[in-house]
């Protein structure tokens, strides 16, 4: 749950028409993040008003720490995320949402906009799923350990035998008689 301390707000009390914008720099707890996951947050944020809807769009960066899946290794990688939100009066949301995530209600008496978890998904969904620290694609990493001509337990040289003979090449007569 957000607290009063865990929020990125954006004051529009007296906004009536035009632009506005924000630039930011956030600590990881602000977004209810591991400052040793992400660090180092920024955001910029641009609001439109035009009667009675506001247009959001900002862009939200910063470094995450992550574990390398080929070596285990840590490192750290930038990460970038742009999003827009259309926010209109809660009675008008159905009427023009399209089944979209990025209309959004609020009460045209608000006087502020929070946009905590908007900026901290859009930012989560910026760190990659695959995580290869620089290099680490270049690296031979092993497939196989241990000794090969140790002896191995024999339950599993059964399993051996049967792998080796589904990849001997069959003869002729052999395929056309299966």
């Amino acid at each position: 749950m957000l607290t009063d301390s865990t929020m990125v707000r954006f004051d529009i009390g007296g906004f009536k028409t035009g632009g506005r914008s924000l630039s930011k720099d956030l600590e990881a707890a602000e977004l209810e993040l591991d400052s040793e996951d992400i660090r180092d947050i920024h955001v910029d944020i641009e609001l439109d008003r035009e009667g009675d809807r506001i247009l959001v769009q900002y862009d939200v960066s910063g470094t995450a720490h992550l574990i390398c899946d080929r070596t285990t290794e840590p490192f750290a990688q930038e990460v970038q995320g742009t999003h827009s939100l259309l926010f209109v009066p809660h009675d008008r949301v159905e009427s023009v949402t399209d089944g979209s995530d990025d209309i959004l209600g609020f009460d045209p008496t608000d006087t502020v906009l929070d946009l905590t978890v908007p900026v901290r998904d859009t930012l989560l969904l910026a760190v990659p799923i695959r995580r290869i620290a620089p290099g680490a694609e270049d690296l031979d990493i092993p497939t196989s350990f241990g000794d090969t001509g140790q002896d191995i337990d024999p339950r599993w040289e059964v399993l051996r035998k049967l792998k080796e003979a589904s990849t001997e090449p069959t003869t002729e007569s052999e395929s056309s008689n299966g």
